[in-house]
């Protein structure tokens, strides 16, 4: 049972909206939250907005409004400051809805992370841990689009942003207190600059099952990560509805040449063969000409040279961490080095405070 005196308003008409942030004018800052589906679709299906104001606390059906922008014309104003915790899926929902990302955020999560060793708290951890309140979790696996939402759906919901205007005031003044909060600036700044389109190499390391490849099979595994992941976009489906993983791997290893080589491999049913197997035959022999020189690496190729380095930045890693009093994972995470070690231009260590604090250090351990 909570104190909170702000009542609960559900939104489900564009009129109602545009109301509810005419009548809030332009707060100082909103407290944000996204509910929504990724089941069936590519993209994650927007179904419900929470938001919070200092005095005010809203449920947006975006499911019944036609019109967001009076909303939306809140996230993208520089004036007012939007907290949310772990954004980067709400973040992802928002990139896709309207193209646009905010650009003044306050994460906790991030926040959290400069503070204390168990960083990748989540949201109900963390209010319990430093509000002493612990939240309801019946409504986890709640299907929200379904409609008319419980009353317990909706307090499951709303309790996603009642607490963060709390937790943002608290974390602030711990962040100063420790030294942390330009650090912290940095890396929500970041935040703006989030790119959800995957590159090729992401695309072969989210594929499972392909250990023991070698690094012509791992390139042309890439190549079809690629080609699906294109088709998964303009179908709005999940990329492994398209092809499973396993079947991207054994056309790697089979490599047929035409048709009757596909069909004779039984690695696609009737109805992949029928609606894609040109599709991938031509991927495949497309592949044929790609230099050897830009194959990935295997990763069964690593050298022991290659292991021991990546063992010294790691070392580096918890020595710096331990002297600026942080956890080794906010300064650089395994995937993070190994961006670093294949000379990733984007990779945080390259930029900003991490880049001062570590990444000239490693960089020349590298060289």
């Amino acid at each position: 049972m909570n104190n909170d005196p702000r009542k609960v308003e559900y939104l489900d008409s564009s009129q109602q909206l545009a109301d509810y942030c005419k009548r809030q004018g332009n707060p100082q800052s909103i407290g944000f939250d996204t509910e929504f589906l990724r089941v069936n679709t590519y993209y994650p299906k927007a179904c419900l907005f929470q938001v919070a104001t200092t005095d005010s606390l809203a449920l947006i059906d975006v499911l019944s409004i036609d019109d967001l922008g009076p909303f939306l014309q809140w996230l993208h104003n520089p004036e007012i400051m939007i907290i949310m915790h772990a954004a980067g899926q709400d973040l992802e929902l928002l990139n896709h809805l309207c193209g646009r990302l905010p650009n003044n955020m306050f994460d906790t999560q991030i926040a959290n992370a400069f503070l204390q060793e168990d960083g990748q708290l989540g949201y109900a951890g963390l209010v319990e841990q430093r509000l002493d309140v612990t939240l309801e979790k019946s409504q986890s696996r709640t299907d929200w689009s379904r409609r008319p939402l419980s009353a317990a759906q909706q307090d499951y919901a709303i309790d996603d942003v009642r607490y963060l205007h709390q937790l943002q005031q608290l974390l602030q003044t711990d962040l100063e207190e420790h030294g942390f909060h330009q650090w912290f600036k940095q890396d929500c700044t970041a935040l703006e600059a989030l790119n959800f389109s995957p590159s090729a190499d992401d695309l072969l390391h989210r594929v499972k099952a392909k250990r023991g490849l070698n690094q012509e099979q791992l390139s042309l595994v890439r190549a079809l990560a690629v080609w699906r992941e294109n088709e998964a976009i303009k179908k709005n489906l999940p990329r492994k509805w398209l092809l499973a993983d396993e079947i991207l791997v054994a056309l790697a290893q089979t490599q047929p040449e035409n048709h009757q080589s596909l069909q004779a491999s039984e690695i696609l049913s009737a109805k992949q063969l029928q609606r894609m197997g040109e599709k991938i035959l031509t991927v495949i022999e497309t592949h044929r000409d790609t230099p050897e020189a830009s194959w990935p690496v295997s990763g069964d190729s690593h050298t022991p040279e290659a292991r021991n380095l990546f063992k010294r930045l790691q070392k580096e890693v918890k020595a710096t961490a331990q002297n600026l009093s942080l956890a080794p994972g906010l300064l650089a995470s395994r995937k993070t080095l190994q961006a670093l070690i294949d000379g990733d231009p984007n990779c945080s260590l390259l930029s900003g405070w991490r880049h001062k604090e570590l990444g000239k250090t490693l960089v020349e351990l590298i060289d």
